[in-house]
């Protein structure tokens, strides 16, 4: 059976307001182009990025619930934007298990 695409607006489809405040959060957290003092503000995506899907193991967010398309280098983030990004790679600290020195 073919598969068709339809165009479907935000007030039919709830879930896409949601998809554009992931979007914009994201957008504006990295991408400085269109901002007359070529800041970021990372505060959008501070605030829902314990919403993402993370690894179990290490609380790594990049690669599991976000997907840098080209990376972080190669989107030439540099500076804060770069320390931000890198930040969702961030593996937690291993639990060291103490053992009974008995």
């Amino acid at each position: 059976m073919p598969v068709s695409i339809q165009a479907v607006t935000k007030k039919d489809e709830p879930a896409l307001a949601i998809a554009d405040l992931v979007a914009y959060a994201l957008h504006k957290s990295f991408c400085s182009e269109n901002n007359k003092l070529k800041l970021t503000e990372q505060r959008y995506l501070r605030e829902i990025k314990s919403k993402f899907y993370s690894c179990d193991a290490t609380g790594q967010i990049a690669n599991f619930g976000i997907k840098f398309i080209r990376g972080p280098v190669d989107m030439g983030l540099k500076g804060e934007e770069m320390s931000f990004a890198m930040k969702f790679y961030k593996k937690a600290p291993q639990k060291t298990k103490l053992r009974n020195s008995l």
